[in-house]
């Protein structure tokens, strides 16, 4: 059974934990005035992680931070959304609108395709916001046996109504926002 991570931090510039700050292994202590990441390891010594240590294979703390290739930050570009324009009447779900916003703006209605994870597979947990920016309805359209569950429906209410879009389960999708 994992043990509880236990957090500790100091905002004193220079203040660098002791074995009695932290007080078992794996605690973590963060000097937030200093950005220094600290941890107890198993032989009882304090360990840096922050700054310009590299902690393990291609993790670095350095610049942008990329741990294990699987998580990227750019200059905290990564808690902002990119950006999608499209005047198309239907528009496919792939991997790089993960994250986005996708404006469309059309007269006529609009199917947004939610694809079967056999034929596009998407992380669960994928997440993006379908906006309304034209006078066409936007309806999300559920491929095979895909599941959108929605508090009301799969359609936008009217222009400039958001949709937002989780995956939560192979196959299975939550839509929340101003529906029809």
């Amino acid at each position: 059974m994992p043990t509880t991570l236990q957090q500790k931090y100091s905002a004193t510039p220079g203040a660098d934990p002791t074995t009695s700050d932290l007080t078992v292994p794996a605690q973590l202590a963060i000097n937030v005035a200093d950005g220094q990441l600290y941890t107890r390891d198993a032989a009882d010594n304090i360990r840096k992680l922050g700054g310009a240590t590299n902690i393990a294979g291609d993790t670095t703390f350095e610049g942008d931070v990329t741990v294990n290739g699987d998580i990227i930050f750019q200059n905290s570009a990564v808690i902002r959304p990119g950006v999608v324009n499209s005047t198309a009447t239907t528009y496919n779900l792939t991997l790089t609108d993960e994250n986005k916003i996708i404006l469309i703006s059309n007269s006529s209605a609009i199917t947004v395709n939610v694809p079967l994870e056999a034929t596009t597979p998407l992380p669960i947990g994928f997440i993006t916001h379908i906006h309304q920016a034209g006078t066409g309805k936007i309806t999300l359209d559920p491929e095979g046996a895909a599941v959108v569950n929605a508090s009301r429906s799969l359609s936008t209410r009217a222009q400039y109504a958001a949709l937002s879009l989780f995956k939560v389960a192979e196959d299975a999708w939550v839509v929340v926002g101003d529906q029809e």
